[in-house]
C-alpha cells in the first residue's frame, strides 16, 4: 500500500507493537499500512461515516486483514473501550473538534500510551489540551503535501511526578510581555518545531507572516472600532510569528 505523502508521516509517528485506535479512519488506510508493513498487532478503524467505514471494511478485505482490523461506526471514540487501544491516532479536523473527541473519550485515554494528533487548524487548542492531561508532548513535525502544511504532535504518558517543560510557565505571562509572547508562540506553533527549526517550518512560518502583513496592509487605514481591533489583532499574531522565526 502506498500511503500519501502526509499519511505516511503521521504513520511514522505511531509505535508499530502498540495496537492502534484511528479515530476518523476515513478508507482505513492507515491501519491497514500499520498492520501488513510495521507490524502492528491489531488495529480498530472508526469512523462517524458508514460511506467511508465501507470501503474500509472493503480495503480490509481486499488486504485480508479482517482478522487484525476491526472497524466500528463511531461518533469520536465512543464505541472504542478502555483498554483496547494502546496507541490513539486523530488526523484530518480540527483542533477544536480533536479536543471534543478527546474530552468525551477520556474512557479510552486512560490506558493509552501515546497519542498521535495531527489537527488542520487550532493546534494550540490541542497543546493546550495536552498540556492539562496525563499526557506530554515528546515529539513534534510538519510535512507538506498536496499543497499545503500539516503539523503532527505526539504524546505519551507522563511518567509519575514528570512535569511538562514544553511551555514557558504560566505565572511568567504577566511579568513580561516578551515572556507572554513566547508562551503564546510555543503554543501557537510549538516549542519543538520553533527550536528545531526544521526547513518546511520555517517556510510555513514566512508564509503566514506574510498573509497576516498582506492583511494588515489592507486594513490598516480602517479607523471604525472593529477595525482598530482586528488591526492590534494581527499586529500580534505577526509579532508571535516573528519571535517563533528569531527563537
Amino acid at each position: 500500500m502506498q500511503l500519501s505523502k502526509r499519511l505516511q508521516y503521521v504513520a511514522d509517528f505511531i509505535t508499530p507493537e502498540y495496537v492502534l485506535a484511528d479515530i476518523g479512519t476515513d478508507h482505513g488506510f492507515v491501519p491497514i499500512y500499520q498492520v501488513s508493513h510495521r507490524g502492528t498487532p491489531k488495529a480498530y478503524a472508526l469512523d462517524i461515516n458508514i460511506g467511508p467505514l465501507e470501503r474500509a471494511d472493503e480495503h480490509i478485505a481486499e488486504a485480508g486483514l479482517t482478522d487484525k482490523i476491526e472497524t466500528r461506526l463511531s461518533d469520536g471514540m465512543h464505541k472504542l473501550y478502555a483498554r483496547e487501544a494502546e496507541s490513539i491516532l486523530i488526523a484530518g479536523m480540527g483542533g477544536a473538534l480533536m479536543v471534543k473527541i478527546l474530552n468525551e473519550g477520556a474512557h479510552a485515554l486512560d490506558t493509552a500510551k501515546e497519542l498521535i494528533l495531527s489537527p488542520h487548524t487550532e493546534a494550540d487548542m490541542v497543546r493546550c489540551f495536552i498540556k492539562a492531561s496525563d499526557f506530554v508532548i515528546d515529539r513534534e513535525g510538519m510535512v507538506y503535501d498536496a499543497g499545503k502544511y500539516y503539523v503532527v504532535l505526539h504524546a505519551r504518558r507522563a511518567l509519575e511526578g514528570e512535569k511538562s517543560k514544553m511551555y514557558v510557565d504560566d505565572e511568567v505571562q504577566s511579568a513580561d510581555d516578551m515572556l507572554s509572547v513566547a508562551w503564546q508562540a510555543y503554543i501557537r506553533y510549538g516549542k519543538m518545531l520553533i527550536h528545531e527549526k526544521a526547513e518546511v517550518f520555517i517556510e510555513f512560518l514566512n508564509k503566514e507572516r506574510n498573509t497576516y502583513r498582506n492583511i494588515l496592509e489592507r486594513i490598516k487605514n480602517n479607523t471604525t472600532e472593529e477595525g482598530i481591533k482586528r488591526r492590534e489583532e494581527v499586529e500580534k499574531l505577526i509579532k508571535i510569528i516573528s519571535l517563533a522565526i528569531e527563537m
